[in-house]
């Protein structure tokens, strides 16, 4: 079974991209806290078609959101050092965006609450290691 369910803050630089096709496809990166590690791990996914587009239309970064999908393994010939490398990414499948709707709205694009009023507060600003 190839099954992938996650949980985490959507990180800056996803993409929207038009396909020769006529659909589109979303990449970025998921940041996720593990707790047993006391880490941040980043997991790269793809999103096609119409959920592509409404994924772009309904997040922002730093949006809390949960993925479903299955992992995807690309694999390319490196032109610089002729080495094959592969890349391991989360084929999104469904998604949930877990910040509620006003709180997105109401954020900036680098994903942080336009209302600064307590700037030092890490919960406010969004500088949580998660």
């Amino acid at each position: 079974m190839n099954s992938v369910q996650i949980t985490g803050k959507l990180c800056r630089g996803g993409e929207l991209k038009d396909l020769e096709s006529g659909k589109q496809l979303f990449s970025g990166s998921l940041a996720y806290w593990n707790s047993y590690k006391k880490d941040t791990e980043f997991y790269r996914f793809v999103i096609f078609g119409k959920q592509a587009y409404y994924f772009n239309e309904w997040t922002k970064d730093g949006v809390m959101i949960g993925l479903t999908g299955r992992l995807s393994t690309s694999k390319w010939t490196d032109k610089k050092t002729g080495l094959e490398r592969r890349d391991i990414s989360i084929a999104v499948n469904e998604f949930d965006v877990l910040t509620p709707r006003e709180q997105v709205d109401q954020m900036d694009d680098a994903g942080r609450p336009d209302d600064q009023d307590h700037p030092e507060d890490p919960a406010v600003t969004g500088d949580l290691p998660f």
